[in-house]
């Protein structure tokens, strides 16, 4: 009878154990997913996707990095054209694209204020052309040729293609269209609207994306 106690015992006692190490690995496995857990919550907390920020508040874009053409702010324009056309398969990169536009661009103020100071109480006359007008142009589409732009006797704006660059009759590079249809999106289709302005006193010829608040005027720069 007493070994019959002690048996009895010692097997209390070791499922005592087991019960004890089954335990202790239930704990572990509960303290590693609590942790992988909390690990996984922080990380998400650091995360501010553009779709959660505050209603209102717009990811600024990124800002191009347009140090390429440094070299082109030392160089006459002529040695400017040289470049560009040396350095043409680069220069036309999409990457490059905020660059043309950027070189360009004037405030839908600037545009409105250069007509009127033009036109003054006159009739403003408009040309519409289509973007796949301008790119019919010509078959280059980097710095082979550039878009002339005129203006004719009923004061509507033509355009031609010319292989150099120049001040008369003014010019804009093709590069600078491709790269307005890759950044909005536009079509062969799409509408550009030209007239003349006179903006920081000289007679100039300016253009928007018909319909929208993007304007755009020629530089000096073939870029």
């Amino acid at each position: 009878m007493k070994s019959l106690i002690i048996s009895s015992v010692r097997l209390s006692g070791s499922g005592h154990e087991l019960r004890k190490n089954k335990f202790k690995q239930v704990s572990k496995k509960a303290i590693l997913l609590l942790s992988l857990t909390l690990v996984l919550g922080a990380c998400k907390k650091k995360e501010t996707p553009t779709e959660q920020l505050p209603q209102g508040i717009v990811a600024a874009p990124p800002i191009a990095d347009c140090s390429f053409f440094n070299p082109l702010n030392s160089m006459t324009q002529q040695q400017q054209v040289k470049w560009l056309r040396e350095n043409q398969d680069q220069a036309c990169l999409a990457q490059y694209d905020q660059c043309h536009e950027d070189a360009h661009k004037i405030s839908e103020t600037a545009f409105q204020d250069g007509i009127t100071e033009l036109w003054g109480t006159e009739t403003v006359v408009y040309s519409d052309i289509s973007l796949g007008t301008i790119e019919a142009l010509s078959s280059q589409s980097k710095y082979g040729q550039f878009v002339t732009a005129e203006v004719d006797g009923g004061k509507n704006i033509v355009l031609g293609a010319s292989n150099n660059f120049t001040d008369t009759p003014v010019c804009y590079s093709f590069p600078l269209f491709y790269s307005l249809q890759r950044i909005h999106g536009l079509t062969l289709d799409s509408l550009l609207t030209f007239t003349t302005a006179k903006i920081k006193g000289k007679e100039v010829i300016v253009f928007r994306i018909k319909g929208t608040s993007d304007c755009y005027d020629m530089t000096s720069t073939p870029m």
